[in-house]
């Protein structure tokens, strides 16, 4: 995300939230959810160089879904961009396309 707004990588608040009524679950959820953030980090650039705006799009939606159930609050705003810039301008920014990939990649390489 840009506009000189810091955005944290992960907000553990959602994921405290799980662990209330399912104690231990959050490290099964974020398991679960890098595992797929891998695969979309893989599968992009092949979405991407077919070049079908909906397909992209979709991508984009399911992971700013699954983002913002687990706090990774800079993929999901980057993911929200893509999927907006998609539906409302029908194409699909490269510029864009980077930017996610880079929350992604961040996400996946952050500390502990």
């Amino acid at each position: 995300m840009s506009d000189g707004i810091v955005v944290p990588i992960l907000d553990p608040q959602p994921l405290r939230a799980l662990e209330v009524g399912s104690p231990g679950i959050s490290a099964a959820v974020l398991a679960v959810y890098e595992r797929d953030l891998r695969a979309f980090v893989a599968q992009l650039p092949i979405l991407v160089q077919g070049g079908d705006v909906e397909l992209v799009r979709r991508a984009a939606h399911k992971l700013k879904g699954s983002s913002a159930a687990i706090g990774a609050r800079q993929v999901q705003g980057d993911a929200t961009t893509l999927e907006r810039d998609c539906r409302d301008a029908g194409r699909i920014a490269g510029d864009l396309v980077a930017a996610l990939l880079r929350s992604a990649e961040a996400f996946l390489s952050r500390p502990g």
